[in-house]
């Protein structure tokens, strides 16, 4: 059985880049929380003490929280050396399904404005499988090749990819030996046991 597939376009997670700052352990923020809240209406909120107010303890607290749809790490960015450090926020998950609405912050008394500087929206991959032109919403495809788990690696517009699937009849026929090699030993073990001597 012969497919071909063409990535034209990988599926992506919403991420937001913060401002930068210029120490990643000082407190940037007075306390207060973050709001996110998927496309389809379901919200979670994290909230973030006055003495975890730093970007580490931003992206802990977010990373910490059980129903963070999210996940964060702060990232030197060494294209400012006067305020390197930067928050980056990415849905845990890919596709338009999963799409995170930009999150709210609300921080009171920051010493210092907190702000989200570039934002990346979510989007479905978009293939071409057997001339049909197709979106999924994660790069990891279940059900378009019969019993096979297809993952996009990378965007080739226009480069289609050939799969084959075929049986390894040599690989199947050593693993029921394998298999009968396996059943022999046990029931050659069960007859020495149970065998009656004089």
């Amino acid at each position: 059985e012969t497919d071909k597939i063409e990535v034209n376009d990988l599926a992506q997670r919403t991420s937001n880049l913060s401002g930068g700052f210029k120490d990643a352990e000082k407190n940037v923020i007075g306390g207060g929380f973050i709001k996110m809240k998927l496309s389809n209406g379901e919200s979670a909120e994290v909230f973030v003490d006055e003495k975890n107010g730093s970007l580490n303890g931003i992206a802990n607290a977010i990373n910490t929280q059980a129903d963070s749809m999210m996940r964060a790490s702060v990232v030197k960015d060494s294209s400012d050396p006067d305020a390197p450090f930067r928050l980056v926020i990415t849905a845990k998950k890919e596709g338009l399904a999963n799409e995170v609405v930009v999150p709210d912050f609300y921080f009171a008394d920051s010493p210092e404005d907190f702000y989200i500087d570039s934002e990346r929206e979510a989007r479905n991959a978009q293939i071409t499988f057997n001339g049909f032109p197709m979106e999924h919403e994660s790069n990891t495809i279940k059900d378009l090749v019969p019993g096979v788990n297809v993952r996009l690696k990378g965007a080739r517009p226009e480069q289609p990819i050939t799969i084959t699937i075929a049986e390894d009849q040599k690989k199947i026929s050593g693993k029921v030996k394998e298999l009968i090699d396996q059943i022999n030993t046990v029931l050659k073990f069960i007859n020495s046991q149970n065998a009656i001597d004089q």
